[in-house]
Formats: structure tokens, sequence, C-alpha cells
């Protein structure tokens, strides 16, 4: 027997106490209840099973009579990867001004800054008193897509 980590997502918004209740009801598995914001709740039960297809019957079959909300997801992984991926890094890796800077081939601070202006710049991800910060994944996108001309713009003539 394999122990599965089994995921339920369902939608909806129930009470404090009927997530209490589902959770209670669910103690076989050592479930674990949550809201998750924005989307609804989920359900975690760890299953014993020979596979993974009947560790996700079995959770279904259990959970879905009692939960107070619709299935949208099911997923399921072994409970050793569960926790593997829970140790997982889950933030990504944030850049400013200076490192942008490096990253689009030794620019100036000044010029990261006046490419903001430019709409396919990305969005930082939030404004900080020291700054801004940016996913780095958004910044190696646009350096990748970026038509870059090198020197300063021609100036243009004055007629005599």
């Amino acid at each position: 027997m394999i122990n599965w980590t089994v995921t339920l997502t369902y939608e909806g918004w129930p009470t404090a106490n009927e997530l209490d209740d589902f959770e209670d009801a669910l103690m076989t598995f050592d479930a674990l209840v949550s809201s998750v914001p924005g989307l609804g709740f989920q359900a975690i039960l760890h299953v014993d099973s020979a596979d993974m297809i009947g560790a996700t019957m079995v959770a279904r079959d259990y959970a879905e009579p009692l939960a107070p909300g619709k299935l949208i997801e099911l997923r399921a992984m072994t409970s050793e990867r569960h926790v593997a991926q829970a140790d997982e890094p889950n933030l990504p890796e944030l850049v400013s001004v200076a490192e942008i800077a490096d990253m689009l081939g030794g620019v100036s601070r000044q010029r990261v800054h006046q490419l903001r202006s430019n709409l396919a710049f990305p969005k930082p991800l939030a404004e900080l008193r020291t700054g801004a910060v940016w996913d780095a994944r958004s910044i190696t996108k646009f350096a990748a897509q970026w038509d870059r001309k090198p020197g300063r713009p021609a100036k243009i003539g004055h007629a005599s």
C-alpha cells in the first residue's frame, strides 16, 4: 500500500461551522479542510491505496456526499511528493531596478525607469518604500522580446 495525499477543491463559501463539521466527518483520513480565498475551500485527505486512481476514488466517494459545496478539482500525489512539494520555495525570485539593469545587458537604472513607461514592460509585483520589485521570470520574458536599439536616438536636426 502507498500513502496518497488527495486534494479536493470545492466552490462555495460554507460557514466556519460547516467547514469544521466537514473536517470532523473526514477525521478517518487525517483530513485538513480550509477556505481558499477567491476560490472556495479544499479538503486534503491521506488515503492508503495500491494506486492513485483507487486513492482518488476513495477520497471522492467518501467526501462528496458530505461536502458543503460543488467539487471543481481533484489532485492526487504520493504523500512523500506532497511533503517535498510543501518544502519547496513558493515565492518568485524578486528583482529590483538594479538587477533588471543587469538582466537587460547592463543598461542604466535610469533606462529601466524609462522602460517602465513602455506598455510591454511588466508591472511590478509590489511598490515598496525602497522601490518596486518584479518577478524575475516576467523580466526574462520581456528581455527576450525587447527590440533593443543600442545607443542614443539620433537627434533631429533643425533647418536653418
